[in-house]
């Protein structure tokens, strides 16, 4: 089945009416029965695609379509992470799995889906493991990236004695040199997302590259780790 087969239905007709056409006819208001699953993520994801727009817009559509948006902290940001990682998971799921996962309600719990392989969430993230995994995760920058932007704007559930505990914990490197090094991911991943527009590759790489307490540009095997493990189930 084509990918538009899995998502055309009257919700993205509407929603595609709505956002992308002009003029008379453009339906006016969300209709208070619409769903919102993760289907509607996906949709939302291929219009943006479709149009070449721009995440400032979408958010415009987020906060029609998800009114109580509006009252969540960070709720922005939040509804990015989960229509990209929405459509990434839809991608990457065999023919009869897609319906199921399209049909699944948003889970708001979520962070990221590099913190999801590992089961954090934003009910676990104030709770770091108490003692370092054994053995100890291959991390990578991207991971990093997630938590520390999280962090930044989530102070009141991260902190950044938090952030460096989980990262200990994970990974078992030396935690006094954990913040330095925090420090130095985020700062070449905002220098190449700058550039990405030139070099996307680079940001790329760099994202999937090892986490270690020297900046490398060597690729983990998972983009999130090495090991099968969840800190969720410990």
């Amino acid at each position: 089945m084509e990918f538009k087969a899995f998502i055309e239905d009257e919700t993205y007709r509407f929603i595609k009416d709505r956002y992308l056409h002009k003029g008379k006819g453009r339906p006016k208001g969300i209709p208070k029965d619409i769903v919102r699953n993760n289907k509607i993520l996906v949709q939302l994801s291929h219009l943006r695609e479709e149009g070449h727009f721009s995440w400032s817009q979408v958010d415009v559509w987020v906060e029609e379509i998800f009114p109580e948006s509006r009252l969540m902290e960070g709720a922005l940001t939040r509804f990015r992470n989960m229509i990209d990682a929405a459509r990434s998971t839809f991608s990457t799921l065999e023919p009869d799995l897609k319906e199921d996962f399209l049909n699944k309600d948003i889970d708001f719990n979520y962070i990221s889906k590099t913190c999801d392989s590992l089961g954090i969430t934003r009910s676990t993230i104030s709770n770091p493991p108490d003692t370092p995994l054994d053995p100890p995760l291959n991390i990578c920058n991207e991971l990093i990236i997630d938590l520390e932007i999280f962090r930044r704007s989530h102070s009141h559930l991260l902190n950044k004695k938090f952030l460096i505990r989980w990262l200990h914990c994970l990974t078992g490197l030396n935690i006094s040199k954990l913040p330095s090094a925090v420090d130095s991911v985020f700062k070449k991943y905002t220098f190449l997302n700058k550039q990405a527009h030139r070099n996307p590759t680079a940001l790329k790489q760099f994202l999937v590259s090892e986490f270690s307490l020297h900046l490398n540009l060597t690729p983990v095997s998972s983009p999130t780790l090495t090991n099968d493990i969840s800190i969720s189930s410990m």
